[in-house]
């Protein structure tokens, strides 16, 4: 879908140009992280600034085909986030006046605030005592990967196998180890 902001032919008003645009803020207020905000129905995308603000033009709500009426929902998304969105309402494809999450210009005023879900940190460790015959890694006799998981919020974890055979599957090799009783899961 294509529209016109002027007319070539004769003076005519410009179209008023509609956009949403606000600031998003991560719950550990992490600079570097641009957050992907997405128009759903308009399929049109931007991302924050390093300060948390973006501008998202909705060129095509006015067509020849019709103008967009009722709600558009705007996503917000970073990964090991957890998602957040809100919903700006259209009239005869320009913003409505019965706003709750955006003015009726398009400024978020909605508290986007992302909240962290998981955390992961990872490193090897490099163990000289035990000398393996086996594995030579340039005199170092073993290697271990230690991946630590931060679960801030209550998270379902699904755990993958890779299926051998039809009678035979691998696990994924992954361990957890519940803090608080001290007990180790092998998934």
């Amino acid at each position: 879908m294509n529209s016109c902001s002027s007319n070539p032919f004769w003076d005519d008003s410009k179209t008023r140009e509609i956009k949403i645009y606000g600031h998003i803020s991560l719950e550990d207020q992490d600079k570097d992280v641009p957050v992907f905000i997405w128009a759903d129905i308009f399929n049109l995308y931007t991302k924050t600034d390093q300060d948390g603000l973006f501008s998202l033009p909705l060129d095509n709500s006015q067509t020849q085909m019709g103008n967009i009426n009722g709600p558009v929902q705007v996503y917000f998304y970073v990964h090991n986030y957890i998602l957040d969105s809100a919903t700006i309402f259209f009239a005869n494809g320009e913003f409505s006046s019965e706003q709750t999450e955006f003015s009726n210009d398009g400024m978020l005023i909605k508290n986007i605030n992302l909240r962290k879900l998981i955390s992961a940190s990872s490193y090897f460790l490099f163990d000289q005592q035990n000398q393996s015959p086996d594995i030579n890694l340039n005199d170092v006799d073993s290697l271990k990967f230690i991946l630590t998981l931060d679960i801030h919020h209550d998270t379902d974890i699904s755990i993958n196998n890779k299926v051998v055979s039809h009678h035979d599957y691998l696990p994924s090799g992954i361990l957890f180890n519940n803090i608080l009783s001290d007990l180790s899961y092998a998934y």
